[in-house]
């Protein structure tokens, strides 16, 4: 599975275009909001994604979390303002790799 989407800064955050679906991408948070594919996570630290997009000075309707990255490679691709996600088995890719690990234990 290779799925590639469009990704932009807004207010020095990384946000997913998820055909119009906005998704801030937090590789600090062990858990996700979004609800669609994913049984995830109501709240952050008390907070629901509401709460969380008056905090970060702009609207998004979901957070994606390492509980959800983990379980794919991530490719960050910021020179042509993409983000793919690949399965474990997928290979191919060229450039640096940086392992993005769990330190909060979920």
């Amino acid at each position: 599975m290779k799925k590639t989407f469009k990704i932009e800064f807004v207010n020095s955050h990384l946000v997913i275009d998820n055909n119009g679906e906005k998704l801030l991408v937090d590789t600090g948070s062990p858990v996700s909001f979004l609800g669609k594919e994913y049984p995830t996570a109501k709240t952050l630290i008390g907070h629901d994604v509401e709460k969380l997009s008056t905090l970060a000075n702009f609207k998004f309707d979901g957070l994606l979390g390492m509980d959800v990255m983990g379980e794919y490679r991530v490719v960050f691709d910021y020179r042509n303002g993409e983000i793919t996600f690949l399965s474990a088995e997928e290979d191919g890719l060229t450039g640096a790799a940086y392992p993005l690990g769990d330190v909060c234990g979920t």
